[in-house]
Order: structure tokens, then sequence, then C-alpha cells
């Protein structure tokens, strides 16, 4: 099980490029980042909805 919305918000908070950088770890997948279990990419999102769900992510609350 990954981090919560609001715990993966708080770390990138003061990130001028967090919604790209999340963007990508959706797409791409992500390794090591919050723990042993690495999470799937989702190839098949166009570039508006991994910039939304980045967005709901980052404005979740710790």
């Amino acid at each position: 099980m990954g981090s919560s919305f609001g715990v993966m918000a708080d770390k990138y908070r003061n990130d001028k490029d967090a919604v790209a950088t999340l963007m990508q770890s959706i797409q791409n997948g992500a390794k090591g980042k919050w723990g042993r279990i690495p999470m799937p990419a989702h190839r098949n999102m166009s570039q508006d909805e991994l910039k939304v769900v980045a967005t709901h992510i980052l404005a979740s609350k710790p």
C-alpha cells in the first residue's frame, strides 16, 4: 500500500515542478520513492488526465 495523497502533497508542497514530476511518475511508474512496492505505469492516460490526477494529489491535506 502506498502513501496517502496528503503525505505525498506535503512532500512536494514547495516543489515548483511538482505537477510535472508527479505526472511523469504516474505515467511511467515509480520505484523506491515511497517504499519497496513499485507503482505501476499508467501509459494509457492522456496528458490532461495525468495533470488532473497530479493536481488532485497536490491539493490534498496531510
